[in-house]
């Protein structure tokens, strides 16, 4: 996997009308199948604010009330990523576009950031 790097802060799209807690139940997750036959559920997950309003806006009408929470940072980022996990989650999806799935296992993710460099 190549390694991401965050310039910015981690950004997840929040269902419309959850509170801005930082809590995987709140999180938007996507079930996809590709036609390669890979399944799961995906997170959107994006590197800032200004990708994950533009899917945000991309999904229309089902995008509608959604919100964006930004997380503090790469600890909170794994923490996150494990809940949703155990929720069920099983892919990730950096700066996701819509009509363009690239979905990551999220184990990969989860593995990278608890591997990462420590300052």
């Amino acid at each position: 996997m190549t390694p991401t790097v965050l310039t910015e802060s981690p950004t997840l799209l929040l269902h419309p009308g959850a509170p801005q807690n930082p809590t995987a139940a709140n999180v938007i997750q996507i079930d996809f199948r590709l036609n390669d036959g890979t399944a799961g559920v995906l997170v959107p997950l994006f590197i800032g604010t200004e990708p994950a309003e533009r899917f945000r806006v991309s999904l229309g009408e089902q995008g509608r009330g959604m919100t964006l929470l930004q997380l503090a940072g790469f600890d909170a980022l794994e923490g996150m990523l494990a809940d949703l996990k155990k929720g069920g989650a099983t892919h990730v999806n950096f700066n996701a576009e819509r009509d363009r799935p690239n979905p990551i296992p999220i184990d990969e993710v989860i593995d990278s950031l608890r591997n990462r460099p420590k300052p």
